[in-house]
């Protein structure tokens, strides 16, 4: 199903090209997601934080059934399940074998139809045609490069199609545990449409859309906002 018909007469990809990409893409703790999977579901903030961005997301580009959609960094799937209840054809990507085999098992209980599941390394996830929606929960600020993992993610988009991503804003490095490395420690709105249009991607957005909420061991709660950019292809 979401290999349809082309809207897009020139689109290629290379496949090699895109293989060279997970060097860019792929984030570079992914044991530590392994060991995560089996339990990622059961904090119900980060169950409702994907709700409510989902909703926000769809209120800014609406989805019709068979509209093709792509959730970068998928992780458990708990944003990108949202879309295939909206009737799109999603395709899940996370490099995370753990975290794919907690989304597989989760969809097929539900007999979720239109979805797909894959590794970074699949050259499918390339389509002809380009995806109408690519979306993106917490992951960008896991990736080496964010600035061309956004020029990749703009060559998967179909003409006209729009890029969704939410993830932290500037923070004081106190988002992760101590010692924790490979990340990034938010984006501010100047860098992120920098690199949005350098990507050839227009009709800039951003905006605060929710916080992340840490317990602290005074018994107060820190907040992390986080940010929510889309741009069109």
């Amino acid at each position: 199903m979401i290999q349809r018909a082309s809207h897009r007469e020139n689109f290629a990809h290379d496949m090699e090209r895109d293989r060279s990409f997970r060097s860019i893409l792929c984030p570079m703790n992914i044991p530590d997601f392994d060991d995560e999977a089996a339990t990622w579901d059961d904090d119900p903030r980060k169950v409702q934080r994907a709700a409510d961005i989902a909703r926000r997301i769809l209120s800014l580009c609406p989805c019709s059934s068979g509209d093709r959609v792509l959730d970068f960094g998928a992780g458990t799937g708990l944003l990108g399940t949202h879309f295939v209840e909206a009737g799109a054809e999603v395709t899940f990507v996370d490099p995370s074998a753990g975290m794919r085999a907690q989304l597989e098992a989760k969809l097929r209980a539900r007999s979720a139809e239109g979805w797909r599941s894959l590794d970074l390394e699949d050259p499918q996830i390339a389509v002809p045609g380009g995806y109408d929606l690519i979306v993106s929960l917490m992951a960008l600020h896991h990736v080496p490069d964010p600035g061309a993992t956004i020029a990749q993610l703009s060559q998967w988009l179909a003409p006209g199609g729009s890029l969704a991503l939410c993830d932290l804003e500037p923070e004081d490095g106190s988002f992760h545990d101590p010692g924790t490395t490979g990340v990034h420690h938010g984006f501010s709105p100047e860098q992120l449409r920098k690199w949005c249009e350098a990507a050839g991607l227009s009709g800039f957005r951003c905006e605060t859309v929710h916080a992340v909420e840490h317990d602290q061991d005074d018994g107060g709660v820190r907040r992390y906002p986080l940010f929510l950019v889309v741009a069109k292809g």
